[in-house]
């Protein structure tokens, strides 16, 4: 089995101001390189046994704090993984996914 390059995205934090005030805003550029290794891993989890651990999805900080603020915390031990699944179906951000497996 091919040992997986680890890769993050870390989001980058900015700060100004207008006339409203003081405001801040948060990037995070999803890298071609990062979305080739989920899609790596998602084709190679059909050869590879799940056992007591299993990776489903590689989801950026961006995505799951906008999540947070719509009211669905991934971090919750009641949020079941297949939930997490559907939503990144269902908002088109399937090419998070790691794997091909039904969860």
């Amino acid at each position: 089995m091919k040992k997986s390059k680890v890769t993050t995205i870390d989001p980058n934090w900015k700060i100004g101001s207008n006339s409203e005030g003081l405001f801040w805003k948060e990037e995070q550029k999803i890298t071609d390189e990062f979305l080739n290794s989920t899609h790596e891993k998602r084709v190679n989890s059909a050869q590879n046994k799940a056992n007591n651990w299993h990776q489903i999805a590689d989801i950026p900080i961006s995505v799951i704090d906008q999540w947070k603020r719509e009211g669905f915390d991934i971090f919750d031990p009641n949020v079941k993984a297949s939930e997490i699944v559907k939503r990144l179906k269902n908002s088109g951000q399937h090419y998070f996914l790691t794997t091909e497996k039904r969860i």
